[in-house]
């Protein structure tokens, strides 16, 4: 009789591991409310902004232009060149890079 075993398979690795977005997924909009002071947004971890927006209005983005965006080596950064009204919403739509 021939008996044959399989090694069980070690799934921790692949479950601890931190869940990356796959390329070009595009998440929920997220929504900041801006206090008037803050110019830098915070993009969640593993996704780049795709647009943004503030007051309602789509901004450009560029260096000499509406916002820009950083890497910092561990998430993306949107970095208006003039704070965001008081009260008004920031949004920004995420895709994974």
């Amino acid at each position: 009789m021939v008996k044959i075993a399989q090694p069980a398979i070690n799934l921790r690795g692949e479950l601890a591991a931190d869940p990356k977005p796959q390329s070009g997924i595009m998440a929920a909009r997220k929504q900041i409310p801006a206090d008037g002071v803050q110019v830098a947004f915070k993009v969640p971890v593993g996704y780049k902004a795709y647009a943004v927006d503030s007051a309602g209005l789509i901004r450009v983005e560029g260096e000499l232009e509406e916002y820009a965006q950083k890497f910092d080596g561990f998430q993306w950064v949107v970095i208006f060149a003039q704070a965001p009204a008081n009260g008004a919403i920031v949004g920004i739509w995420p895709v994974g890079v």
